[in-house]
C-alpha cells in the first residue's frame, strides 16, 4: 500500500512540474531571442551611422577635391547629423588621403 501511495505522489508531482519546466524553458528562449534582436539592432544602428559619415566624407571629396578637415566641417557644410548615442573618432591623415574613421556606441 505504501509503495502505491509513493508512486502516485511521484506521478502527480511530475505531472505538475512538467508544465512549469516547459513554461520556464519557453520563457528563457523568448528572453534570449529578445536580447539577440536588441544586440543586432544596436549594431545595425552603429553601422548605419558609420556609413552615413563615410558618404558625407566622399561627397565632400567629390565636390571639393579634398577630404574634410573635421566632422564639424561636415556638420556645418553638408548637413551631417550624428546621433548622441554614437562617438565618432575622425583622424585626418592628409587632404588627399582618406581619413581614419571609427564609430562606437557610447
Amino acid at each position: 500500500m505504501k509503495a502505491q501511495k509513493n508512486s502516485s505522489f511521484k506521478s502527480e508531482l511530475l505531472s505538475c512540474l512538467f508544465p512549469l519546466i516547459t513554461f520556464a524553458l519557453i520563457l528563457c528562449t523568448v528572453c534570449l531571442s529578445i536580447f539577440s534582436v536588441g544586440e543586432t539592432s544596436r549594431e545595425q544602428g552603429r553601422k548605419i551611422c558609420e556609413d552615413t559619415v563615410r558618404r558625407a566624407i566622399l561627397s565632400c571629396y567629390a565636390q571639393e577635391g579634398s577630404y574634410p578637415p573635421s566632422i564639424v566641417y561636415l556638420e556645418e557644410n553638408y548637413g551631417l547629423h550624428i546621433d548622441e548615442r554614437y562617438a565618432v573618432y575622425y583622424t585626418v591623415i592628409g587632404s588627399n588621403l582618406p581619413p581614419d574613421l571609427t564609430v562606437l556606441e557610447k
